[in-house]
C-alpha cells in the first residue's frame, strides 16, 4: 500500500481547493486483521506480524506521519489517548476503516498525539495533520482491471495497482478518478455525453498528476495497454475514446501553469 499512499498524498495536495470536501490528512494508510477472510488470517499474522490492533500499512513520503517518524508495521494503540475499537459510529466496518475515519476527523493544523506499538515497546509521537481534499484511495481485492469512484473515494483493485508499471501510471489512473470526483460527474445513459465526461476526467487527471510532479507523458501508454485487456473493447470504445486517442491526449496536454489546480476543463460540446 506504500505506492497508493504516496500517490494519494500528492494528488490530494495537487487538488487544492477543488474538492467539495476536505479532511485532516496524516499520510497514514491503515490495515487490520478483520479485513481478511478467516481462512487467511493466520497467514497474515505470520507474514505481516499483525495483531488485534490496526497496523500502519503505508506512510506517504513527506506527510505529517512520515515527519513524525511513523513507519509501516507500527501498530496503532490510541489517538489523542483514545483507543479506537467500537463500531458505534461506523457499524459493519473494519478496524482499519474506523481508525482512518478517526484520523480524518482530527483537527487540521493542530498537534495531535498518536500512541503506537513498535516491536514490544509503546511509543507516542506528535504530528500536525494538514487539511486536504477528502478523497482517499482504497485498494480492493476485486479480480478486475477497473478503477472506479463512488463520488467520494477511489477504489483500485490490487490487480490494477500491479498492472501499472510505474507510479506515474498509477497517478494518471487515480487522477482520472479524482477528476470525476472534483467534477461531481454523474452516470448518464447518453453515450456521447459519457465519452465527453471521460475525456474531461482524462484531462483533469493529467493536470493533477502533472501538478503532483508525475511524468504524465511517460505514463500515457497506460491507456493503450489497458484497452487491450478489455474483452468487450468495442463497448468500452463507445463510452470512451480509444486507448490510442487517450494516450495522445495525455501526451499533448500542456503542463499546468498553476499548481495546485484552480479549475477543470469545460465539457466539450
Amino acid at each position: 500500500m506504500q505506492r497508493t499512499a504516496d500517490v494519494e498524498w500528492r494528488l490530494r495536495q495537487a487538488a487544492g481547493n477543488m474538492c467539495s470536501g476536505t479532511d485532516a490528512a496524516t499520510g497514514l494508510v491503515m490495515d487490520s486483521l478483520d479485513a481478511y477472510g478467516a481462512g487467511d488470517r493466520s497467514m497474515v499474522v505470520e507474514t505481516l506480524g499483525m495483531s488485534d490492533l490496526a497496523q500502519v500499512a503505508g506512510v506517504a513520503k513527506g506527510s505529517p506521519a512520515a515527519r513524525a517518524g511513523i513507519v509501516p508495521g507500527d501498530a496503532l494503540i490510541a489517538i489523542q489517548g483514545r483507543n479506537i475499537g467500537s463500531e458505534d459510529n461506523y457499524p459493519g466496518t473494519t478496524l482499519a476503516v474506523r481508525v482512518q475515519a478517526a484520523l480524518a476527523a482530527l483537527p487540521a493544523g493542530q498537534p495531535v498525539s498518536i500512541t503506537l506499538r513498535r516491536g514490544a515497546a509503546p511509543i507516542t509521537v506528535s504530528l500536525t495533520p494538514a487539511r486536504l481534499c477528502a478523497a482517499h484511495i482504497f485498494v480492493t481485492t476485486e479480480n478486475r482491471l477497473n478503477a472506479y469512484t463512488d463520488g467520494s473515494n477511489i477504489a483500485i483493485p490490487a490487480r490494477m495497482v500491479d498492472f501499472t508499471r510505474s507510479d506515474d501510471e498509477l497517478a494518471v489512473l487515480a487522477g482520472h478518478e479524482l477528476g470525476h470526483i472534483i467534477a461531481r460527474d454523474e452516470q448518464t445513459s447518453n453515450i456521447a455525453k459519457r465519452r465527453r465526461i471521460e475525456d474531461r476526467a482524462d484531462a483533469t487527471g493529467s493536470d493533477l498528476a502533472s501538478c503532483a510532479s508525475y511524468d504524465t507523458r511517460s505514463a500515457a501508454a497506460f491507456w493503450r495497454r489497458l484497452e487491450k485487456t478489455q474483452p468487450l473493447r468495442f463497448l468500452a470504445i463507445r463510452m470512451q475514446s480509444t486507448g490510442k486517442v487517450r494516450a495522445q491526449n495525455v501526451r499533448d496536454r500542456p503542463i499546468p501553469t498553476q499548481c495546485p489546480i484552480t479549475g477543470i476543463p469545460a465539457l466539450r460540446k
